[in-house]
């Protein structure tokens, strides 16, 4: 692997933090969407701090061929305060129809949250820092838009470090979006956490939102799990109806676990999917007639071959050790055993991360990348 330098499709222009990336087509015109971690990895913070991965919004990307992608904007909102809601004035991105987003009078503890573009209204940043940023970029509705090439480093200050959540906009954490299409809407499963955090803390649940049209996110609720750090959902439906959840479980050894359900609405809990090692970021998905479930265990992705979504046996070795961190994989119609994994890594090592992407295929019954 020391020779291989995976192809990078996308870097997040505001922080250069791009991660966890989900990729969805969109039925009413075939756009490929994004949805990703926006990590504020420019953010200036102490070294040992990882307070540049709370705070995060998720980021959206377009493209019509898989290789050429613009960025939208951040989507943002909040379990506890009010709506953010469009307003009339449309704007294009290379023939994406969008619209711009206000922030609607608050109303606390509002159970009807949509997720929206972000305005400068919501910025974490204040005072001098954000009127510089502003000179150097577009604090549009399109989200904190920075002028390309800019370098944003030097004007990004950071949040203090907090070990108690902050009650407000700049408090809160979404990670991991995970995006299907039900037959008739979006709903995007979402890791949520209240609070910016010098270490890793906090608790964590999985928010459940439902669009039209991917771009505007009305909140459906909180997926009941036993637990208070549940976190990187990744949903696939069961072949007798239904649909199943993995997802990573920090208070159960950070193993993957699963839950079941057939209206989105009530979930039942079915214990452990993999027990053998930690690992993070499980995904899902069919592939030359097997299940396969990947999940990130900070060298690689680890592989799980099944038959039935339900047993599931590791294959020998991991998939881009040292250089692929929680994936995606995006099957379409088309030729049998092929498909696309969608990971992040760190090009320059450090904190800065870009999107990648390389092929996927089934040989003898084992799951390759194809490089």
């Amino acid at each position: 692997m020391d020779d291989f330098k995976p192809r990078i499709i996308f870097r997040d222009p505001v922080f250069d933090g791009a991660a966890d990336p989900t990729v969805i087509r969109r039925a009413s015109d075939g756009k490929l969407f994004m949805f990703y971690t926006q990590r504020r990895a420019a953010l200036d913070c102490p070294s040992d701090s990882v307070e540049w991965c709370y705070g995060t919004k998720i980021g959206v990307a377009v493209s019509s061929d898989f290789n050429s992608w613009q960025y939208v904007g951040a989507l943002t909102g909040s379990t506890v305060q009010g709506e953010l809601s469009r307003r009339a004035t449309p704007f294009e991105t290379e023939g994406l129809s969008a619209s711009g987003i206000k922030l609607c009078d608050v109303e606390k503890n509002n159970p009807s949250v949509i997720l929206g573009f972000a305005s400068d209204a919501t910025s974490p940043y204040t005072g001098e820092a954000a009127r510089r940023l502003r000179e150097l970029g577009d604090s549009s509705h399109e989200g904190l838009g920075i002028t390309k090439g800019a370098d944003t480093s030097s004007v990004l200050t950071a949040l203090p470090s907090r070990h108690l959540p902050l009650k407000g906009k700049a408090s809160d954490t979404f990670w991991a979006p995970e995006v299907i299409f039900d037959g008739e809407n979006y709903r995007m499963f979402v890791t949520y956490i209240d609070g910016v955090y010098s270490e890793w803390a906090g608790e964590a649940s999985i928010e459940q939102y439902i669009s039209p049209d991917l771009l505007e996110w009305r909140r459906v609720g909180r997926v009941e799990i036993e637990s208070s750090r549940v976190i990187d959902p990744c949903l696939y439906p069961l072949p007798s109806g239904g649909w199943r959840m993995w997802f990573k479980d920090e208070r159960r050894g950070s193993r993957t676990c699963y839950c079941d359900t057939e209206d989105f609405v009530s979930w039942r809990y079915g214990g452990f999917a993999t027990d053998d090692t930690p690992q993070e970021g499980p995904n899902v998905f069919a592939l030359g007639g097997y299940f396969w479930l990947v999940a990130d265990v900070w060298d690689g992705l680890a592989v799980y071959r099944s038959d039935d979504l339900v047993s599931f046996k590791r294959q020998e070795g991991n998939i881009l050790p040292g250089v692929a961190s929680h994936a995606d994989v995006f099957c379409e119609r088309g030729p049998e055993g092929t498909a696309r994994l969608v990971f992040f890594t760190y090009p320059e090592g450090g904190r800065r991360s870009a999107v990648c992407e390389c092929g996927l295929t089934v040989e003898g019954g084992v799951l390759r990348a194809a490089l």
